[in-house]
């Protein structure tokens, strides 16, 4: 009976998944019918399938000339490089539960939509925010060919933390925002001038009160967004839990490590989030898919910092590099600093060439398992043996 009983509690759970997945695809409440128009995009657990617009043209399956030359078999074979692969697994490894409960994820840059289409194919609510224009278009015909409008929304405008920009349009010229045709896809630049909006996050972040998820990737202004939302919090009527972003430390003549710095400082000690750093600008380890490092560099290429830890498949990310607590601005500030400088005398470049990518959360990725604490405690003779002949053979 007991058997019959759990089999039974094993079936219910399973249907109950099954439903919440299903319409996490969908928006809640419509009677929308998903499209077939469009592009499918690359398969990655545990993301469920959805197709993507990736041109101007009504005719959305048989063009894509939104990535350059790509093909558009390029997308479903993940030749891309969109999505970034370590912002994927970070979408994954923090939005599974968007499956199961209510979530809200912002997309601060979310050019022609990857990013956005992943958080909301595993059921966020999603803000996305994009000032050009025709990737804005092309992102929002993606939502509407998935039927995810009830749940997403696309802005087309400028990001702006500054109250003095609120109504205000920005003219700009095409050529000098990023996109993957011209960056990535051997397009020609193309000039011609566009106007959009300013959106004014703080204002919408202090609606949301909370946001599960923000990635922020504008190539601008990164370090005083990030310093803003450092600030927010300190009114306690506004919390985030996980934040992305890439950036460069030396936007505005360096004015971007104290920036960073001090809300780092601020996460870490007065809010308790932890801060890692993403491998994919570092390049001094890279794992593929077995977990075995490319570049043969062994495991301590870090063994030396007293200022960063490396951590090995936490959720979906297979390598990110955690930042022990630093109680000092001036600290953060020379430790980032001196790691790009580091990065400078190894490649040879100028280190401001150099973009970083972090992540801060609030969510604990290390849990622990018994088998840790017992087996530093009593370590198998077996074990013992096979690495002191493992070492004297090296």
């Amino acid at each position: 009976m007991e058997v019959a009983k759990a089999t039974i509690a094993t079936i219910l759970i399973a249907l109950l998944c099954a439903i919440s997945y299903r319409a996490g695809a969908k928006s809640k409440g419509t009677t929308c019918m998903v499209s077939k128009e469009g592009v499918s995009a690359s398969q990655h657990y545990p993301f469920p399938n959805f197709k993507m617009v990736l041109t101007t043209s009504k005719d959305e399956s048989n063009t894509c000339e939104l990535i350059g030359n790509h093909s558009c078999d390029a997308v479903a074979k993940g030749e891309l490089f969109l999505p970034e692969w370590f912002v994927r697994e970070a979408v994954a490894s923090f939005l599974v539960p968007c499956l199961y409960r209510h979530c809200l994820a912002f997309d601060i840059g979310a050019n022609i939509g990857f990013v956005t289409s992943y958080m909301a194919s595993l059921g966020a609510s999603v803000t996305a925010i994009e000032p050009q224009p025709v990737l804005a278009a092309a992102l929002q015909r993606t939502i509407e060919n998935n039927c995810w409008q009830g749940r997403v929304q696309v802005h087309n405008a400028f990001i702006s933390v500054d109250p003095n920009d609120k109504g205000k349009v920005r003219t700009e010229k095409t050529s000098a925002l990023w996109n993957i045709a011209t960056a990535h896809g051997d397009a020609k630049q193309d000039h011609s001038i566009f106007a959009s909006p300013y959106y004014f996050l703080p204002e919408a972040l202090l609606q949301a009160g909370h946001v599960d998820f923000i990635k922020l990737d504008i190539d601008s202004i990164e370090p005083v967004v990030v310093h803003k939302l450092y600030r927010l919090l300190s009114r306690k009527d506004f919390t985030f839990t996980t934040l992305i972003f890439e950036v460069n430390l030396a936007y505005n003549s360096g004015e971007g490590f104290s920036l960073v710095a001090n809300a780092f400082r601020g996460f870490q000690i007065e809010f308790g989030y932890d801060i890692y750093k993403f491998n994919q600008h570092e390049q001094r380890h890279w794992f593929d898919s077995r977990g075995v490092d490319i570049y043969a560099s062994g495991p301590h290429a870090y063994a030396d910092s007293p200022f960063v830890e490396e951590r090995f498949s936490q959720r979906f990310m297979r390598h990110l590099l955690w930042f022990r607590p630093q109680t000092s601005v001036k600290k953060w500030a020379r430790n980032l600093q001196a790691g790009l400088m580091k990065r400078e005398r190894e490649l040879g470049k100028p280190h401001w060439t150099f973009t970083n990518s972090f992540l801060v959360t609030r969510e604990r990725l290390m849990e622990p398992i018994r088998m840790e604490g017992y087996a530093s405690q009593h370590p198998s003779a077996e074990g013992l043996a096979y690495h002191r002949s493992h070492r004297s053979s090296h």
